[in-house]
């Protein structure tokens, strides 16, 4: 029987890129699955903006890979005491979620939209 060796480079390759999240436009790392974290007591929340538009979203304590909009704003806000600003791929600029953080600023967390980041 034939003895299969295999590079222990490319395995340690493989088994860290499998936990990113990835920017389904361009494949740039945006999150990790270890990062997802509980908000009002679940990771994945749907919602209706104002427009009709509706969103599915994952909930994340941190990212990279992204561009967040200098302006923040607490209308129409999913998570009452929650300012939102947009965010964006810092490789293409498709739009990937929003940063949401509390009115007195102690805490804050990401909703990323369910389409738009892949393993």
């Amino acid at each position: 029987m034939p003895e299969i060796f295999q590079d222990p480079k490319k395995i340690e390759y493989r088994i860290e890129n499998e936990n990113w999240k990835l920017c389904t436009s361009c494949g740039e790392k945006i999150t990790k699955e270890e990062w997802k974290t509980s908000v009002d007591g679940a990771y994945i929340h749907n919602f209706i903006n104002p427009l009709g538009i509706e969103f599915r979203i994952l909930t994340f304590s941190q990212a990279i890979g992204i561009t967040w909009q200098k302006d923040s704003y607490q209308e129409h806000t999913w998570f009452p005491g929650f300012a939102w600003r947009i965010g964006s791929c810092s490789t293409c600029g498709s739009h990937l979620g929003w940063n949401f953080e509390s009115a007195v600023g102690s805490s804050s967390f990401l909703g990323l939209i369910l389409g738009r980041i892949t393993s």
